[in-house]
């Protein structure tokens, strides 16, 4: 559980300036613009869609591992 929240926020961290690079500049003026129009929750929102499609693509990364494994280690048998 402590891996996946750390994942989930090392996403929240490095997403950030790249898709808002003023961030690193006019850090003030960014959070005044998100302050005025109210959308706090979309970088939450964003790093999550972004860790549930690492998440699957993991998931599906394990099962073809679990697969080859299955397979590679019956061929070996005979």
């Amino acid at each position: 559980m402590k891996k996946e929240l750390l994942i989930y926020l090392l996403i929240v961290i490095l997403s950030a300036p790249v898709f808002h690079p003023d961030l690193l500049t006019d850090f003030g003026s960014r959070m005044e613009m998100m302050s005025d129009r109210g959308n706090y929750y979309h970088p939450f929102i964003f790093a999550l869609v972004i860790y549930l499609s690492i998440a699957l693509l993991r998931l599906i990364a394990a099962v073809l591992r679990k697969i080859i494994k299955r397979y590679t280690g019956r061929a070996r048998k005979h």
